[in-house]
C-alpha cells in the first residue's frame, strides 16, 4: 500500500498497480509484459546495521559532510540490539577461517582413493587380474606407486612412531611410550624428551634390522604379481637399502621399511600376548593351588 501511495502521487510508466490482490503485489514493466512482485514478506526499512568499528573510522573523516551524515546514524546504532558476538572486520573473519583450516588440514593425515572395479560383471568376491591391472595403468596408479616408492613414504615425529609401533618398544626398552615408565626412561637419559624418543626410534631400527623381501608372504599371488608391477624400479640410493633416515624432529621411512617394521611389531604383539597369556595361567593355577591348601587346612 505504501508504495501504491508513493508512486499515486509521482507515477512512473514501469509501475503498475494490479487490479487483483493489490494489497500484497505490485507489478512493474520490464519490457513487453509486467512482472508481478509479492511484498507479503518485505521490510519497511532497511534492517542492516553499519558496524561500530565503520562508523568510528567514518566519524573520524575529514570531511564536514560525512560527519553530518553519520551524526544521526550514531544513536540508532548504539540503541540498537547486538545479540551476535562481535566479529570484526571481513579480513579479520577471513584469516580466522583460514587459520582454522590449517589447523584443522595439520591435525588428519589426507588419503587419497580412487575406486577399481574389481570385474566387468558387478559380482561380489571376484576379482579379474586383468581388468584391474588395465585400470591401475590407466589411472596412472602404477607410475604414481613407483614415484613414491623413490622416496620416503612414512613421515612422523620420533613419539608419533613410538606411539604407533609400542609392542617394539615395549621389546627393545621394556617400557611403554607416556606415562610413568617413560617419564622416569626421559629422566634417565637426560630429560630431553624429543631427544631420548630420537635414541629409543634409533635402537629399534637397529633391533628390526633392514626388510628381507618376505613381507608379501601372506598375501594372494594376484596381488603378489601387482606388487611386483609397482617395483620393478626399485630405488638403489644407500638411503633406500637403508630404509630410513633421521630428520630434526621425524623419522623417515621408506615403503619397504614401513611394511617391514609394521609386520615385526605385530610379531612383538603376538610374543607380548603370548607371554601375558602364559603369565595369567601360572597366576591363576598358583592363586587356585593357594585356595586350595586353604580349603585342606579348614
Amino acid at each position: 500500500q505504501s508504495c501504491h501511495r508513493r508512486f499515486g502521487k509521482s507515477p512512473v510508466k514501469c509501475y503498475v498497480e494490479p487490479k487483483l490482490a493489490a494489497r500484497e503485489h505490485f507489478e512493474i514493466l520490464h519490457s513487453c509484459c509486467p512482472v508481478r512482485y509479492c511484498t507479503s514478506h518485505f521490510r519497511e526499512k532497511n534492517m542492516d546495521v553499519m558496524p561500530s568499528e565503520v562508523l568510528q573510522l567514518l566519524l573520524g573523516s575529514s570531511k564536514s559532510f560525512v560527519k553530518e551524515i553519520l551524526q544521526g546514524i550514531m544513536p540508532e546504532a548504539a540503541a540498537a540490539p547486538t545479540d551476535k558476538p562481535k566479529k570484526g572486520f571481513i579480513a579479520a573473519q577471513l584469516l580466522r577461517s583460514v587459520s582454522a583450516l590449517f589447523t584443522l588440514l595439520r591435525s588428519c593425515e589426507p588419503k587419497f582413493v580412487k575406486c577399481v572395479k574389481t570385474n566387468s560383471s558387478k559380482l561380489p568376491m571376484v576379482m579379474e587380474e586383468e581388468l584391474v591391472k588395465s585400470q591401475l595403468h590407466t589411472l596412472s596408479i602404477i607410475e604414481s606407486l613407483q614415484i613414491e616408492r623413490q622416496g620416503f613414504t612414512y613421515k612422523k615425529l620420533y613419539k608419533e612412531f613410538l606411539d604407533e609401533h609400542t609392542s617394539l618398544c615395549v621389546a627393545v626398552h621394556g617400557c611403554l611410550p607416556s606415562g610413568p615408565s617413560w617419564a622416569s626412561q626421559v629422566a634417565r637419559k637426560g630429560g630431553n624428551e624429543p631427544e631420548v624418543a630420537k635414541s629409543m626410534v634409533s635402537e629399534i631400527l637397529s633391533a628390526v634390522g633392514p626388510p628381507d623381501g618376505k613381507t608379501n608372504a601372506t598375501k594372494r599371488p594376484s596381488m603378489l604379481r601387482l606388487s611386483d608391477e609397482v617395483s620393478k624400479q626399485p630405488s638403489q640410493s644407500d638411503l633406500h637399502r637403508k630404509g630410513f633416515a633421521f630428520g630434526m624432529k621425524r623419522i623417515f621411512l621408506t615403503s619397504a621399511m614401513q611394511e617391514w617394521c609394521e609386520l615385526m611389531r605385530r610379531r612383538a604383539r603376538w610374543a607380548v600376548d603370548e607371554y601375558a597369556s602364559s603369565l595369567q595361567a601360572t597366576l591363576r593355577a598358583h592363586l587356585a593351588a593357594r585356595d586350595a591348601c586353604r580349603e585342606q587346612g579348614k
